[in-house]
């Protein structure tokens, strides 16, 4: 799509994302108003380019740009089909690579010395599950109270005598 055709700016696409993640950021314990200056960053930046002589000549074919000269007229240059094929394979990789609902910007610059593309994405971890074996801990004359080791340590002494360990295969 041409550039600077997304109408909502970055920021908010990137609030949008972290939104359906449902992101926290770490709060400042001494002012509980402001981002901790140690909460995660939010965004990977990534550069794709290539050989200069190639990805030129997908762009322009074998009209000639003189980009020794700041104020040389460039406006009869146009884009050939070859670079917006080589954009839309390295968006479909990066969506591809970190999922299409992760990259929230995606820019290719074709006035500059060397042509790229900048991927800006959200970074999120797929977690494996293991079938590890968990405990519970369940109440001998109710069953139906079942606690999980974390809480069955939080009780007092004098109850937890009234549980049972069980372990039972965690969901895979």
């Amino acid at each position: 799509m041409p550039l600077g055709s997304l109408s909502v700016p970055l920021h908010e696409r990137l609030q949008h994302r972290l939104d359906e993640l449902g992101f926290k950021p770490y709060m400042d314990a001494k002012r509980p108003d402001q981002v901790s200056r140690n909460s995660p960053n939010c965004t990977a930046g990534i550069i794709f380019s290539g050989d200069h002589d190639v990805l030129n000549r997908l762009a322009f074919g074998e009209q000639k740009l003189n980009t020794s000269d700041p104020n040389a007229d460039h406006s009869k240059v146009t884009l050939q089909k070859g670079i917006y094929d080589w954009a839309l394979d390295t968006y479909r990789f990066a969506c591809e690579k970190w999922g299409e609902e992760n990259v929230i910007g995606f820019d290719v610059h074709c006035d500059e010395t060397i042509i790229h593309a900048h991927v800006q994405t959200v970074p999120v971890e797929q977690v494996k599950k293991h079938g590890r074996v968990g405990s519970k801990y369940i109440h001998k004359d109710n069953p139906e109270k079942v606690l999980s080791t974390k809480e069955w340590r939080a009780l007092p002494n004098e109850e937890c005598h009234n549980y049972t360990k069980s372990e039972a295969a965690k969901d895979v």
